[in-house]
């Protein structure tokens, strides 16, 4: 059942809204990252179905990785076998895509038992709102909800509650107001970490958890508001590190 207005309006007028987004970076993942987008310029130059196909699928992988608390292992690395081994590459697509694609491999390759620092972020944020007692929802892609489930608190050995995600807009709308709503990625419209705007313009929630990785900016005028806008100017950071190669940087805004 969707939640009245009244009801929206006073939770709205009894709470500040507040924005805590975490930023983080892995240098491996990094120059994966870059490797592949570099492969898709260039193979989508190719006019033709197989051309298509492999940078589609190459996006559907990107995209998955940064909306989702993937685990850095062996079926990780395995994602990128699809494109065939880098002679075949060298011979379809040229020498300079061979060179990205074998690169790309071997950030795979280093990024295998590394601790995704996304995961760390959920586990401390979620493990915190467990212990202080208050209500969250974790928006992400139906697909994206897998690798949630593979969090599993160490202390307590639990998992995140099926009854804790939502998933479409209908769900937003639907939702009684919790403390916090949690959502990795950045906010855009469209794919697969797509959010409705009203997270921004109607929030359900006292505050947002955003977890991105270094380079993923929300969309331009994403649910815009000119009273968040303003507070930009006042934003206060953090720095943490996880280890010698990521590092996550936290800032809140008050809307």
């Amino acid at each position: 059942m969707t939640i009245c207005a009244t009801k929206i309006f006073d939770f709205l007028e009894k709470n500040q809204i507040l924005i805590e987004k975490h930023e983080v970076f892995l240098v491996d993942f990094s120059r994966l990252r870059h490797n592949l987008r570099s492969i898709i310029e260039r193979v989508s130059q190719s006019d033709n179905i197989e051309a298509y196909e492999i940078c589609t699928q190459f996006r559907v992988l990107l995209s998955e990785w940064l909306t989702a608390p993937v685990i850095f292992d062996e079926y990780f690395f395995e994602n990128l076998r699809f494109f065939s081994d880098p002679s075949t590459v060298a011979s379809k697509w040229g020498n300079d895509v061979r060179v990205y694609f074998e690169a790309a491999l071997n950030s795979a390759e280093k990024l295998i038992n590394q601790t995704n620092p996304v995961r760390s972020i959920l586990l401390e944020t979620i493990r915190e709102l467990r212990i202080q007692n208050k209500s969250f929802k974790i928006y992400c892609h139906r697909l994206a909800k897998p690798h949630f489930d593979s969090i599993i608190d160490p202390e307590t050995g639990t998992k995140i509650e099926n009854d804790k995600f939502i998933h479409t807009a209908k769900d937003y709308r639907d939702l009684e107001p919790v403390d916090v709503l949690i959502k990795v990625g950045p906010l855009r419209a469209k794919g697969w970490g797509s959010v409705p705007d009203a997270i921004i313009t109607s929030p359900r929630f006292r505050k947002l958890v955003q977890v991105v990785w270094r380079g993923c900016f929300d969309e331009n005028d994403f649910g815009y508001n000119p009273v968040v806008s303003a507070d930009m100017a006042s934003i206060n950071s953090l720095k943490i590190e996880f280890s010698s190669s990521s590092v996550a940087s936290s800032t809140i805004v008050k809307i």
